[in-house]
């Protein structure tokens, strides 16, 4: 893609300002914002370096304090660099203590296994509900581009159909289709274009690729979410076992003298070899090597954060958090001399980020439905959205994806929340921020961004960039590693400091309006690196449940072949794990 836009020449006191959300987690305050800095400065120095590009260096780097402007008294704290002689202020939205304390390990262990059936009740709702999820799998349908199309598919058809579906929804169609079935909706198209019989084949082709395709998305949640119950199933089964040999081993441990006794009476008293003491060791290890912060530290964040309904005492956290980080923003939008402010986020900060812009807009509309995206909050300053192994997609399937027997409810809430269609992200119909996406297909969190798409035009879209962190297929460091990858950093260095694409930067073609198309970053890099790693590893369970189930079966011949088969293949994967860790820490050195 080109790489069109450049800084903009301020006055001496103007500034661009960078406000950062980190992610889940125990985030030490400040410490998000500056591994950001040290990436910038790490990677400017690295190509002037060792690339000879002259891209000059970050100075001036300093925190520095000063008056809030929203609430008299308080001050706000952020981290000064200079370039070029130009300012840019980095302040961090830092909600993590808000979080503190969500839930005990086992509650919210019990809410993720809940998840799982997500897929089931999905497919059982009728087309019409869960609006965000069928557009979504419109729009990811056309970013795959025409080789993944019908044969008959007109590009305009997307939005054709995108247009027909937000009318379905409408409802003055709920006394005639009251199921809101897909074949309701067949129904609703031809009737909308009968005037037009000649669009109708592609229409209806189309539309019953898109319904295939979203079932094709489900089923493929189904059996991931499944395996990964399996694999947890299977694996707590093993430990289990092997503690419960291990302590009927214990049981019959030769003891010698009065003391061996006591020794052997207290083993036998405190660990009875039974399966339910076996889980119990097994359960009080795992959480204490770690599975216990995981579940209460980062998954409790997700889940406090996650919670919409609002008689449930979570909320109250999420509400906290939308209030401590639409305060910063309002802060620093509120200041004359802040000309431009690019937003970044990381994991589920990424989520935090979105909804806090969101909430910033409706509260815009209350006092100037006009124009809200001018004010009382000038969101026109924005000028780059930028998310970080975004689970946000991963939120609107499993949580934000609500149903009710009140349709009127279903609209209510999505017209209220908005989309890339509406303040900030789009004004006038037309794109204002760009929303730039980077994954990793290793990082399971991560994924492209669909679910934001607008009601009417796909057009308005995120620009999905794919990047590969790690040769490693290892989906927490590729979670991380965003930070040290050049092409990631690269492109943040340019939108921060230089501003490039920026869809407010575009110049003017005569006759044809902006280009938007010559700002967008993505795709990306090559997809499929660590595919068929990903496929091998999915299986290992289901090799595994195969193997007991001969077992059960008597089929001992079979079930050694499935071992055998289970052992090399996994013994293969680990192999190749360690070669590619290898490679990932000789780059890195």
């Amino acid at each position: 893609m080109a790489k069109i836009g450049s800084a903009r020449k301020h006055g001496p006191s103007d500034y661009t300002a960078v406000i950062y959300f980190h992610g889940m987690g125990s985030q030490r305050r400040y410490e998000e914002a500056s591994r950001l800095i040290d990436a910038i400065d790490l990677y400017l120095s690295k190509s002037n370096r060792e690339r000879d590009e002259n891209l000059g260096f970050l100075s001036q780097i300093t925190p520095k304090i000063e008056p809030d402007r929203i609430e008299t008294g308080e001050t706000v704290t952020y981290i000064r660099t200079r370039h070029d002689g130009a300012e840019t202020r980095v302040y961090e939205a830092y909600w993590a203590p808000i979080m503190a304390g969500s839930r005990a390990p086992w509650s919210v262990a019990k809410w993720i296994l809940w998840q799982a059936a997500r897929p089931l009740r999905t497919l059982r709702s009728p087309w019409r509900e869960r609006h965000r999820l069928r557009r979504s799998a419109l729009a990811e349908l056309q970013e795959r581009g025409p080789g993944s199309w019908p044969a008959q598919t007109n590009p305009d058809d997307f939005d054709t159909l995108l247009e027909d579906y937000a009318a379905f929804e409408k409802l003055d169609v709920t006394a005639d289709m009251p199921d809101g079935s897909f074949t309701d909706f067949l129904t609703f198209v031809e009737q909308k274009h009968r005037d037009t019989p000649d669009r109708l084949p592609g229409l209806h082709i189309l539309a019953r690729a898109w319904y295939s395709f979203y079932q094709r998305s489900e089923y493929h949640n189904l059996f991931v979410l499944a395996t990964m119950l399996l694999a947890i199933l299977l694996c707590g089964g093993l430990l289990i076992w092997a503690v419960l040999m291990v302590l009927q081993q214990m049981q019959v441990i030769p003891y010698i003298g009065d003391s061996g006794t006591v020794f052997g009476k207290y083993l036998s008293d405190r660990f009875s070899p039974n399966v339910s003491t076996a889980a119990g060791l097994v359960s009080s290890g795992v959480l204490a090597l770690g599975l216990r912060k995981f579940l209460s530290d980062k998954m409790g964040d997700v889940e406090a954060w996650a919670t919409y309904e609002e008689t449930d005492e979570k909320h109250q956290k999420r509400h906290r958090v939308l209030q401590v980080c639409g305060h910063l923003m309002r802060h620093v939008l509120a200041d004359p001399k802040c000309r431009r402010v690019i937003v970044i986020s990381h994991s589920l900060g990424t989520s935090v980020a979105h909804d806090t812009v969101l909430s910033l807009a409706r509260d815009n509309r209350a006092t100037n439905p006009g124009d809200p995206i001018s004010g009382p909050a000038p969101l026109e300053k924005i000028h780059h959205f930028v998310t970080i192994a975004s689970p946000i997609d991963k939120i609107n399937y499993f949580f934000e994806s609500t149903r009710s027997k009140f349709h009127r409810y279903l609209r209510v809430i999505d017209n209220l929340r908005g989309d890339i269609s509406t303040a900030p992200f789009a004004r006038n119909n037309k794109p204002h921020v760009h929303w730039v996406n980077f994954w990793d297909q290793a990082d399971v969190i991560s994924g492209p961004l669909h679910s934001p798409v607008g009601r009417k035009s796909l057009n308005l879209r995120v620009d999905n960039v794919h990047v590969a962190n790690l040769n490693t297929p290892d989906p927490g460091a590729s979670h991380e590693a965003y930070f040290s990858n050049r092409a990631v950093i690269s492109k943040l260095f340019e939108m921060i400091y230089l501003n490039k694409y920026s869809f407010q930067a575009l110049p003017l073609i005569e006759g044809k309006g902006y280009d938007y198309d010559a700002a967008m970053i993505g795709p990306g890099e090559r997809k499929g690196l660590h595919r068929m790693f990903f496929i091998a590893a999915l299986s290992l369970p289901w090799l595994g449940l195969l193997y007991l189930v001969l077992l059960l079966c008597k089929a001992g011949i079979y079930a050694n072949i499935a071992l055998i088969i289970l052992v090399t293949l996994g013994t293969l994967l680990a192999l190749k794990l360690f070669v590619r860790k290898c490679t990932d820490v000789l780059q890195s050195l």
